[in-house]
């Protein structure tokens, strides 16, 4: 589980301290989870290497990168499919991210009073999300939501929007997984605070803080 940006777990390594077969492992994982998911699993694990710069090294990128352009129209799911979720998952991704930004506005007097290991944290993850957004921008969904421009696109190019955005879905749920067990080992004083701010971040989708916790 461990990334070479830092953010993985259990011990938050960087790059010099992850091992290669340590990366093949993180990678192996990372392709197990999809497997019980419908289509486009190497398309999806070509995305998960790379959406966020500097998790992975370069060559074990390209062994991912090589294997889904080797099985592509094997993993191609229905385009019609992939365009309609596209678009949806668009519009609900686009309103949860603004969200998210209006309430950490909310947030920052009260993170700004919080303890020193707790605003360390909140950094770290404030990074995280920046590398998520800039994600999100690739796309070119952020100025046009609605997602009109990618119904005259390629087949392909619909499926690997489609990816992008179920890659971002779940690198926002990871990241307040991964900062809620960080503020309860290392700032528990903060954490009542932080589940605070969970609920208010989630509250216009319905999402509860439980996604965070478990």
């Amino acid at each position: 589980h461990e990334r070479l940006d830092g953010f993985g777990y259990p011990q938050g390594r960087r790059m010099g301290e992850v091992s290669d077969s340590a990366q093949i492992l993180a990678v192996a994982e990372m392709l197990g989870g999809m497997l019980d998911k419908s289509g486009g699993t190497l398309q999806q694990a070509d995305v998960a290497v790379k959406l966020i710069h500097g998790e992975f090294s370069r060559p074990v990128i390209d062994v991912v990168s090589r294997t889904f352009r080797e099985c592509r129209e094997a993993d191609a799911q229905d385009s019609g499919a992939a365009l309609q979720d596209a678009l949806a998952m668009s519009r609900e991704l686009s309103e949860r991210l603004d969200r998210i930004l209006r309430v950490q506005g909310e947030f920052k007097p009260m993170f700004d009073r919080a303890s020193a290991p707790f605003k360390t944290l909140w950094a770290h993850a404030q990074e995280r999300f920046v590398s998520i957004r800039r994600a999100w921008s690739s796309t070119g969904l952020d100025v046009q939501p609605d997602g009109a421009w990618l119904q005259h696109e390629s087949p392909a190019m619909q499926r690997e929007v489609l990816a992008i955005l179920r890659e971002i879905n779940w690198r926002l749920r990871e990241l307040d997984r991964e900062l809620h067990a960080r503020v309860n080992r290392h700032a528990g004083g903060d954490l009542p605070l932080l589940e605070r701010y969970f609920r208010e971040a989630h509250a216009a989708t319905g999402a509860a803080v439980d996604a965070a916790t478990s």
